[in-house]
C-alpha cells in the first residue's frame, strides 16, 4: 500500500490566518474539501462572484506563498462561487480540481464532487438525492481509493445540531452512504467537510472518515 501524508482542510470561509501556523513540512499533498472563500450574501451569484474575486486578488499572494509547490487537490463547496483550483493554478500553484472522473496523484486514485443534499436552494451545488445518486455512481465508476467530497455520507460525522433553522439534522448524503455500504469499491479513506458541528475522524466499514470542517489535520494513508 502506498503511504502518503495529506494536509486536509475544509470550510475556512475566508479565515486564512491559520496558514501562518500550519506546518506543511513533510507533506506530500494538500486537499481542500470546499467552502474556502468568504461570502457577502446568501447565495446571490451576482454579488458573490465579484466579492470572492476581489477577496482573492487581495489574498492570492499570501495563499500561494503558503502552499508553495506542494500538489493540491480541491473540491469546491456550496459557498464557493469562484473555483479555488483554477484560482491557484493561475498564480502558479500545482492545483487540480477533483471531479467524478478522478485523478491519480502519487500512484493513488482520487475522485469526488462538490454537490451537497438540497437545503433551501440558496447555495451552489444543492441537489436532490436522485441527482446526487447519479453523481455518486459516476464517481464510484472511476474506481477511487480516496473519496474527496464537500458533504459527508449520511450518518457519519454529519449531525448538525442547532444549525439549518435550529434543527438537529443529518446533512449528509444518503446516496453516498448507500454506495459506500453496498457497492463493490476499494475506497479506504473519505475526506470531507460541510458540517461544522461534528468534525473529527472515525473508522467505519473498514474506511477512515475525516471531517476537517473549520480546521485542518494531517491524514496518513
Amino acid at each position: 500500500m502506498i503511504f502518503m501524508r495529506i494536509f486536509h482542510f475544509s470550510d475556512v470561509h475566508g479565515e486564512i490566518d491559520w496558514l501562518n501556523m500550519a506546518d506543511l513540512s513533510n507533506v506530500d499533498l494538500i486537499v481542500s474539501t470546499g467552502d474556502f472563500f468568504p461570502n457577502c450574501s446568501r447565495g446571490n451569484v451576482g454579488k458573490e462572484i465579484g466579492f470572492q474575486t476581489s477577496w482573492w486578488n487581495k489574498n492570492k499572494d499570501f495563499v500561494a506563498g503558503a502552499f508553495g509547490s506542494i500538489p493540491i487537490l480541491i473540491v469546491n463547496g456550496n459557498h464557493d462561487y469562484i473555483c479555488l483550483a483554477e484560482s491557484l493554478a493561475n498564480v502558479g500553484c500545482s492545483a487540480t480540481l477533483v471531479t467524478p472522473s478522478g485523478v491519480n496523484v502519487g500512484g493513488i486514485r482520487f475522485a469526488g464532487f462538490r454537490e451537497i443534499p438540497y437545503i433551501a436552494g440558496e447555495w451552489n451545488g444543492e441537489k436532490i438525492e436522485e441527482e446526487l445518486s447519479r453523481i455518486v455512481a459516476e464517481t464510484f465508476g472511476s474506481d477511487p481509493e480516496i473519496l474527496v467530497t464537500h458533504c459527508p455520507p449520511a450518518g457519519i460525522l454529519d449531525q448538525c445540531g442547532g444549525g439549518y433553522g435550529g434543527r438537529g439534522i443529518s446533512v449528509g448524503s444518503r446516496s453516498l452512504l448507500d454506495a459506500l455500504s453496498y457497492r463493490n469499491h476499494r475506497i479506504r479513506a473519505h475526506l470531507f467537510g460541510h458540517n461544522h458541528n461534528q468534525s473529527g475522524r472515525i473508522e467505519h466499514m473498514g474506511i477512515m472518515f475525516y471531517n476537517n470542517a473549520c480546521g485542518w489535520d494531517i491524514v496518513e494513508i
